[in-house]
């Protein structure tokens, strides 16, 4: 609507701005203007095309005012691998009105609490189903807060490094890997989930196991993959 709302030079990184002060009810006009050159320019000179335009997403979301603004979650396991912990950190506007909800990898709900005032909570598990590439057991963690529901997949396991050896979940492991770009002979650096998931596809026909997304950041669905 003619005002200036923000500016962004990370080509890769999702951008985001509150247009909560700009916007009207009716119709509102987006402008969006895409500078191909900038002093980043040489900063993202990353042994790489240089393509311009948008390549992702753009959409409008409307949240609820007293929403997740951000949240981080880890995994702890025990020594002998009986017990687990998942630990959410978040931060909202009154983290206590967060309510969560742990499902295992069956589906079935195993926990349900709220959140500390704090913005902690930790949820204990029995028994855990522990993620590996073989087995990749996914636990699902619900977030709800003030009518919004934010579903995030976590796998429980434990990385060690044991006099020199890499471990996952107390077994030796090496990662065998290959660097990967958004970048496609026919889309550029658009990525359709669908090519996303015949890299993948293709890798793991190979045995890879491990990905370097250098230089840029991949599509945020990428790593959700």
């Amino acid at each position: 609507n003619d005002q200036f709302v923000g500016y962004s030079q990370v080509s890769h990184s999702n951008s985001e701005f509150d247009v909560t002060d700009f916007v009207s009810a009716g119709k509102n006009h987006i402008t969006v203007i895409v500078l191909k050159w900038c002093d980043g320019s040489y900063l993202e000179d990353q042994d790489k095309f240089r393509l311009s335009g948008i390549f992702r997403d753009v959409y409008i979301l409307s949240r609820p005012k007293g929403h997740i603004t951000d949240y981080f979650i880890t995994t702890s396991v025990s020594p002998l691998y009986k017990q687990a912990q998942i630990t959410v950190d978040l931060n909202a506007p009154s983290p206590e009105n967060v309510k969560l909800t742990l499902m295992d990898p069956r589906g079935l709900t195993i926990a349900r609490q709220s959140v500390g005032a704090d913005g902690r909570a930790v949820l204990e598990i029995d028994s855990p189903f522990l993620w590996s590439a073989e087995i990749p057991d996914l636990y699902t963690l619900i977030m709800e807060c003030d009518g919004e529901f934010i579903c995030e997949k976590v796998g429980v396991k434990d990385y060690k490094i044991d006099d020199g050896i890499l471990k996952l979940n107390g077994r030796a492991i090496k990662f065998k890997g290959v660097n990967r770009h958004d970048s496609y002979p026919s889309t550029g650096f658009t990525a359709s989930e669908k090519q996303m998931i015949k890299d993948l596809m293709l890798m793991k026909a190979h045995n890879l196991n491990a990905i370097r997304t250098s230089h840029y950041p991949n599509d945020p669905r990428f790593l959700q993959l």
